[in-house]
């Protein structure tokens, strides 16, 4: 356990006063966000539709580090950096004091915390920055962010937990020093196996999503989610937790993507982003063909062009079941299927 003594001193006052000034002097609704994603190895296929979204996310610029050959369509707030594990390797060594060796690509989740020291040469001036993954489509983020950052050192789009799909951090040097706040920080990065850091430190999400505070929950380390949630407690961070990210769909449940946001077809609520990583483990496809990135309907078993007979969205997405597996078809045709966004086709 860290000294408290020593955390007040680490989390001045005096830094909450400085960041809410300069976010309240900005004349637009939100802040500039740099989201840092290392990704080492080919990108899934979704990433072209996470390329397209993070384009019409303008208050957002992506600090790609990576080995891959992204395709051609890359917005420009989309800062492709050429990057190698071993690069990684080095370079979080020297910035965290301790040696690093990531051998394999899902371990770097453990070091998102930390991505606000390792990276601080790219993050300059930007006032938030954020980490998360490639199989996120974003909605309008700024109209969703926009009333939550101000107030807030930590923002993560789980209730329950500090989500490594998509979470926002202030830019201070308290604030990105808050990992260290762990008495197991270092043990977890330097491990060679995913030790669950970034979120919960161990399988503690059914315990998270049934409503159980897991601040006083411990994993097998003591991860940030506890970290963030016990520094809330003390008074030295501001922290929201929402559910914002939508992760799974109901049958027959449908989604728009129109130019940049995302909303529920049953209700037009907004939608922060869309993590695919539940769906693609069995349904989820994408269109065969080139579409419209600008348009598009989001199901559980993935996405379809705006522009496709309700028909033949029908008959494919029956396809597409089948293929994942026939007995989850008797739900969907039990359910009323619904396509139509809220107050119109």
């Amino acid at each position: 356990m860290v000294d408290p003594a020593v955390q007040a001193t680490r989390f001045d006052a005096l830094d909450h006063e400085h960041a809410s000034h300069l976010c309240c002097s900005k004349e637009i609704g939100m802040s500039k966000i740099a989201i840092v994603i290392p990704y080492f190895g080919k990108l899934p296929a979704v990433a072209d539709y996470f390329f397209a979204s993070a384009g019409h996310a303008q208050d957002l610029d992506v600090l790609l580090f990576t080995d891959a050959a992204p395709s051609a369509n890359v917005p420009s707030n989309v800062k492709v950096h050429a990057f190698t594990t071993a690069g990684f390797n080095d370079l979080a060594s020297r910035q965290l004091g301790i040696p690093i060796q990531v051998s394999s690509p899902y371990k770097l989740c453990d070091f998102r915390p930390a991505y606000g020291v390792i990276f601080q040469e790219y993050l300059g001036d930007y006032e938030f920055w954020g980490f998360g993954d490639v199989d996120v489509i974003y909605g309008d983020v700024a109209r969703v962010l926009g009333p939550i950052l101000a107030g807030h050192d930590i923002i993560s789009c789980r209730k329950g937990w500090t989500s490594g799909a998509f979470c926002i951090l202030r830019n201070s040097p308290t604030v990105n020093s808050a990992y260290r706040c762990s008495a197991d920080w270092a043990r977890a990065l330097a491990a060679r196996d995913y030790q669950f850091f970034d979120e919960l430190g161990g399988r503690l999400f059914n315990v998270a999503q049934d409503g159980t505070d897991v601040g006083t929950h411990r994993g097998n380390v003591e991860a940030f989610t506890q970290v963030a949630k016990r520094l809330q407690r003390d008074g030295l961070l501001r922290c929201s937790f929402q559910d914002l990210v939508c992760e799974d769909l109901d049958w027959g449940e449908s989604l728009v993507f129109d130019q940049g946001r995302i909303t529920r077809c049953r209700d037009g609520a907004d939608v922060l982003c869309v993590h695919t990583v539940k769906m693609k483990r069995r349904f989820f496809y994408l269109p065969s063909t080139e579409i419209d990135r600008g348009r598009f309907f989001i199901r559980k078993t993935g996405i379809y062009p705006a522009g496709q007979p309700t028909t033949s969205r029908f008959i494919e997405e029956v396809g597409r079941i089948l293929r994942g597996g026939s007995s989850c078809l008797g739900r969907l045709l039990r359910r009323r299927v619904s396509w139509a966004p809220s107050g119109g086709g």
